[in-house]
């Protein structure tokens, strides 16, 4: 909620990095400040040049006004003290003679005061004379002589050397964009509190450029709600869009149906237009809104003039509009990007296209995050259309399910059995239904014998195996846990057990192998789970072995994943050390988006068991936002153990109870047994912080019985730090005793003495200042002269963690460098 003063100061602000930069005119000749207008790039320097107390000649420059320039130039240097006699007859020098001249006459001033030339709106002098006039002034010896362009927009003459020798200054417009800190405190001077969020949100919009933000803070001002709205637009009709000719004009209205950036060769493509490249070239070096990134070399139109652009483009005939589209979609359906392409078909409302594309997919690029979108446009598909694409269907309903799309996903079953009966050929109408059945047996997955029966029909009716389903499919939408997926109630633990390699064996003969090993990895899960350890990890290296050797990525994840949780249980520090550094390879390598939220999130159980409180966890793992994270729904139950934890060693007690509805409902949907459990686990945990003895009881033997008919122990073991009094308690009041709890009792007392053995415990003390043991681990590697990579292997961490840590230590003992840091501790000890 913003808030707002009653008057309207209209305060300047300045960004500190920003000020710390300009003051750095002094140190060398030339300056140069390339932005658009409106960035506040004149009122930067002025302010900057005036507290420096120098002397500061300001000149504007004209359209092609070079003798004006000259003169202008000649009379300031009379106004500094400077002799011109021998200047006043010459024109503007036009050669190398001439220029050494004007220096020798600066050099003769012998100047002890420091003078700054300052020329304004630079770009619209448009000469080559004046750029080597004013480069020859910048490569002369000059003390207390400094120059300063202002100008709209990159020169036409080059500074990399200048600025490698340390002789120029180069500022761009990213050097005075507001970030999100500077937004809100921009705001906060001129009487408008933002929420972050907020700030975020102009961000995107303006991409911090200030006259943008200033029309916003107007509208905050007056009670407004922050749109983009006809002032803003008609700033950027005089700024952006005027300037450019025709052609231009044309090529960015038609471009103006893209929402990512592009490339030349895309734009060309897109437009049918074999000049486009050259004219996004041209624009590029001289439109400040307009950037081509070289790395990725793409071409970025800045988001405020995108509006605008897209306001021409609605502007388009539908027939225009439609086409662009459609070879949109053609183009990222020719770069295999299936998802972007699925998007740009269907607003050419090209169905058949729209379809296809999916099919190619075969749903491997579609995310959680996508899921409203891809239902609506499958529910605009005309029926005659979907006939024709029953394999999209198929992969639809799969992705359904996998989203937690019940309703949707029997009423698109029903649409595909009547699909599938109309097939007039019977060969093909047998395929569909042994594929329509292999579907129902996915939906069955944690009923694994109906799963297995499913499988089988499905094999008896194929000629081939599945079609509509992908061997890259991510397997479980991202779970990093297999035994999660398929034991989904009390008392069946062994059945799963003895019927899941069965039905694997049916699942692999229809799919291609895929998700080979993970009966393995389930059955090292169950070990581990009732305590059993090293015969869970022996489980666990069958699973890595049977899926690498069959590059099944996702199942090698949930294998490294088990067995990096039983090293830590049975302490072995060196073993953790390595699972950690393949963890970290993998990460590296994996291509899929969901592979690698799966990694941050296993990385998050680990570290939360290893005593990391969680203020170092990726913050959608932090906030409880797993949309953010793409996995699908089918995955939630995994993240919402983590949560768990994380809220518990928060000690975010009543938000913790208050989430526990939805972790059920969650297990409920996907029939998820562990998730039940451990929900009660930390519904015990959470009453027993609040001091709530009997509701923790309550609540403690609730998750005892949940688990007892299994054997499970590993919940309460896992969450002994927090637990081991209530279940001491429990154990003296149950005096009949319980083998289930005797074992917890006995295991956590292992698994805690374990954890120290993995944990390092060194501390360090200088000045007052105590540092962590992680931070005291981390200063004594940095003494080593070992690296953040390195230290990140060692301590199996993330190098994003070493590094925050490394500012927490710098912080703490008032240092700015790992220099620094090593002298000061080499210096106390």
């Amino acid at each position: 909620m913003q808030k707002k003063s009653e008057a309207f100061p209209k305060k300047i602000y300045l960004k500190p990095a920003l000020e710390e930069r300009l003051a750095q005119i002094l140190a060398v000749p030339l300056t140069v400040a390339a932005a658009p207008f409106g960035y506040g790039k004149t009122t930067a320097v002025k302010k900057v040049l005036l507290s420096l107390s120098v002397d500061m000649l300001w000149d504007t420059c004209y359209t092609g006004a070079e003798a004006a320039f000259w003169r202008c130039f000649v009379k300031s240097l009379q106004t500094a003290g400077v002799n011109t006699a021998s200047l006043t007859w010459q024109e503007l020098p036009r050669n190398a003679a001439t220029r050494q001249r004007v220096i020798e006459v600066l050099q003769a001033s012998n100047l002890k005061k420091t003078v700054v030339f300052v020329w304004n709106n630079y770009h619209l002098l448009g000469s080559e004379d004046c750029d080597k006039l004013l480069l020859a002034l910048a490569k002369a010896d000059l003390p207390n002589w400094h120059f300063v362009l202002l100008t709209q927009r990159p020169p036409d003459f080059t500074l990399d050397e200048l600025v490698l020798k340390g002789e120029c200054l180069y500022l761009q417009p990213k050097d005075f964009a507001f970030e999100v800190s500077d937004i809100i405190v921009y705001y906060r001077k001129n009487g408008i509190v933002l929420e972050r969020r907020a700030a975020e949100n102009l961000l995107a919009a303006t991409e911090g450029w200030v006259s943008a933000l200033y029309l916003y803070l107007r509208q905050y001002h007056n009670g407004q709600s922050p749109q983009t709205g006809e002032e803003l637009l008609r700033l950027v009709q005089a700024v952006a869009y005027n300037s450019c000719s025709e052609a231009e004009k044309t090529l960015l209205t038609e471009l103006s149906i893209l929402n990512e950036d592009f490339s030349g060769r895309q734009a060309a493509y897109i437009t049918e237009n074999d000049a486009a490249p050259a004219l996004l070239e041209n624009l590029a070096l001289r439109h400040g809104f307009i950037s081509y990134e070289l790395l990725r070399g793409q071409y970025h139109i800045h988001n405020a003039f995108k509006v605008y652009l897209q306001r021409l483009g609605a502007e388009l005939p539908d027939t225009e509009r439609r086409r662009l589209c459609r070879r949109s979609g053609q183009w990222y359906e020719l770069q295999n990007d299936f998802l972007t392409a699925f998007c740009y078909y269907h607003t050419a409302g090209d169905y058949d296209k729209m379809l296809t594309v999916f099919e190619k997919d075969r749903g491997c690029s579609f995310e959680n995050n996508y899921k409203n979108k891809i239902m609506a446009y499958f529910g605009e598909a005309p029926e005659t259309i979907r006939q024709k694409h029953i394999k999209a269907g198929l992969i639809y309903a799969l992705w359904l399910f996998l989203s937690g799309e019940n309703e949707r996903l029997q009423e698109e079953i029903r649409k595909l059995r009547k699909y599938i009966g109309q097939l007039e050929d019977r060969q093909e109408r047998e395929q569909c239904l042994g594929e329509l059945e292999f579907l129902l047996g996915e939906t069955q997955y944690n009923d694994v014998e109906a799963m297995a029966a499913y499988f089988k029909k499905s094999l008896q009716l194929l000629r081939q195996p599945v079609r509509f389903f992908s061997p890259q499919t991510i397997w479980g939408g991202g779970a990093n846990s297999i035994l999660f997926m398929f034991y989904r109630q009390a008392g069946t633990l062994q059945k799963t057990l003895d019927v899941f390699p069965q039905a694997m064996a049916y699942y692999y003969r229809l799919v291609q192998n895929h998700g080979a090993g993970s009966e393995y990895v389930l059955a090292s899960e169950a070990y581990f789970q009732r305590g059993y350890w090293e015969k869970a990890f022996i489980l666990a290296t069958e699973a890595l072995n049977v899926s690498r050797r069959n590059e099944q990525v996702g199942v090698e994840l949930c294998a490294e994943f088990i067995a990096l949780r039983i090293s830590i249980a049975l302490g072995n520090k060196k073993r953790v050390r390595e699972i950690s550094r393949r963890l970290d390879a993998l990460q590296t390598a994996v291509q899929e988006h969901l592979y690698r939220k799966t990694i941050e999130a296993s990385r998050a159980w680990i570290d939360l068991q290893l005593g990391d409180k969680g203020k170092l966890l990726v913050s959608w793992l932090q906030k409880g936002d797993f949309q953010k994270s793409g996995l699908l729904y089918s995955a939630w139950g995994c993240l919402y153990i983590v949560y768990g934890r994380y809220l518990l060693l928060q000690k975010d007690y009543l938000p913790l109870l208050g989430q526990l509805r939805e972790f059920e409902a969650a297990a409920r949907s996907f029939n998820n047994f562990l998730l039940s459990i451990y929900a009660a686990v930390y519904s015990a945990a959470a009453q027993d912080g609040l001091q709530h003895e009997n509701e923790a009881l309550s609540e403690l033997n609730r998750a005892l019985d949940l688990a007892a008919s299994d054997g499970i122990v590993m919940p309460f073991v896992e969450n002994f730090d927090v637990l081991e009094p209530l279940l001491k308690k429990a154990a003296q009041q149950n005096s009949g005793g319980s083998e289930l709890l005797a074992k917890i009792l006995e295991l956590g007392a292992v698994y805690q003495e374990n954890l120290k053995n993995i944990k390092h415990k060194a501390s360090y003390i200088m000045g007052g200042k105590t540092l962590t043991a992680r931070e005291a681990e981390i200063a004594n590697f940095v003494v080593q002269g070992r690296t953040n990579a390195e230290i990140a292997a060692e301590m199996f961490i993330a190098e994003i963690t070493v590094k925050k840590a490394l500012q927490g230590i710098y912080r703490k003992l008032g240092v700015d460098t790992r220099l620094e840091l090593v002298m000061a501790l080499n210096a106390d000890s």
